[in-house]
Order: C-alpha cells, then structure tokens, then sequence
C-alpha cells in the first residue's frame, strides 16, 4: 500500500461523494434533465464529478499497487480532464460571481436562492474551482504528467462549440435566452463575448501547460535517474 497517496485519495473521494449529494439535492429541489443539459453551471458541476470520481479510482489504484507512487505509470487523461475542468469552472465561477454582484437578477434572483440555499450555490459556482486548485498546489502528484496541447485544446474547443450549440437551441426553442443577461446584450455583445471566453480558455491551455511542466514531478524523476546514471558510468571507469 502506498500511504503518500491517502490524504489525496480523501480529498478526492469527500469532493465526489459531496458533489454526488449536490446532484441529489438539486433533482429532489425539482432540477430537471433539461435544466441540466442547459446551464452552463451543471455541465460544469458534471465534469467536475467526472474527474474527481475519475481521480478517486486511479488513487485507489495508486493506494493499493504495490509499485512506489514515483514509479507508476502517469495518466494522460487524468490531466487532460482536470486542465478542461479547471477552465470550466473557472469561466463558471468568474462569470457567475461577476454577473451576480453586477445585478443578482441577471443570473441567480434572491427568489431563487431562497428555494436552493447558500451552500448548493457555493456548491455549484465556487467548490469545483477551490477543490481544483487545493488538489493542484497540495497534491500536485496526482497531475503528474502534461497533456498535450491539441488533445487539451481540442477538448476545450469542443465542450464550447457544443454548449454554445445548447445554448442558442434553447433560447430558439423557449423564445427567450437561457440566461436573463444574454438578454440585455446585443449581437455584437454577445459575439464579443463568445470570443472573450474563446481566447480567454486557449490562453489558459498555454498557461496551464507551461505551469505543469514547472510542477511536473517526473521531469524531477528523470533528471533525479539521469544524474545516478551518470554517476554510475563515472565509478566504473575509475574502477576500470
């Protein structure tokens, strides 16, 4: 058993089984399928489940492989899902909070709240961008290999291309945009936006990725083994 592994394994599995309860708790409130599938907020809350849920099983691999967590084989996906989830959740987080405190009506009205409560709201626009970045910076082994920058923004390129597909299907099928403050906007506004958030999320991928390889671990590993190598090869030709 790796115990190194345990206090991220924890951490993973209360965020999933919290999340989870989330889910539960908004269905019972009345949330439908529907609902689900139109909120930018609950795509956001479901990737964020799938990754933890994700980062719970490898860890539990991890927790009970007998090969030291050093030596395991990095996952690929893993990270491509937690750089994904991490710019969701934070476009969902910026411009859930910056909507609200501009005009609460806009996006979430008090009538609302009072129905869903305080901490589904955290919940839902403020923990999958903290439990991100604590899992980042305090367990940074489970991310421990960069993925690829097509793969990563391709990822990303695609969640939004169909969102906004969602989004405009939506507003045409109820007459009425998804979201009060899409309203208030005009065309050029909304473009505007839409690209913002595009140029916004391709900057993360760059920032992101470059970051992962400041923090990667197994770049540490190789240089750790390339040094004992040539350690190595300069005592046998002293010996020799």
């Amino acid at each position: 058993m790796n115990f190194k592994v345990l206090p991220s394994l924890l951490f993973e599995l209360t965020i999933s089984c919290w999340l989870f309860y989330i889910h539960t708790s908004l269905f019972k409130l009345g949330l439908s399928i529907g609902a689900y599938c139109k909120y930018l907020t609950q795509w956001n809350l479901v990737l964020s489940h799938l990754y933890f849920c994700f980062s719970s099983i490898i860890g539990l691999k991890n927790f009970f492989s007998s090969k030291k967590i050093e030596k395991q084989k990095p996952n690929t996906a893993l990270t491509t899902l937690f750089g994904t989830v991490l710019i969701t959740s934070t476009v969902v987080t910026f411009i859930f909070w910056g909507v609200y405190h501009y005009d609460r009506e806009l996006i979430f009205p008090e009538s609302l709240e009072q129905i869903i409560g305080k901490v589904i709201n955290h919940s839902q626009h403020t923990l999958p961008l903290v439990a991100l970045v604590v899992e980042w910076f305090i367990f940074p082994r489970q991310i421990q290999i960069v993925p690829k920058k097509k793969h990563f923004a391709l990822s990303i390129v695609l969640i939004e291309i169909s969102y906004l597909a969602v989004l405009l299907y939506y507003g045409k099928l109820e007459g009425k945009p998804v979201y009060p403050f899409i309203g208030e906007m005009n065309n050029l506004q909304f473009v505007l936006m839409v690209l913002g958030i595009v140029i916004f999320s391709m900057i993360s991928v760059f920032l992101i990725i470059k970051f992962l390889k400041l923090k990667d671990p197994t770049k540490a590993d190789k240089a750790i083994n390339k040094q004992e190598t040539t350690n190595k090869k300069k005592k046998l030709k002293k010996n020799n």
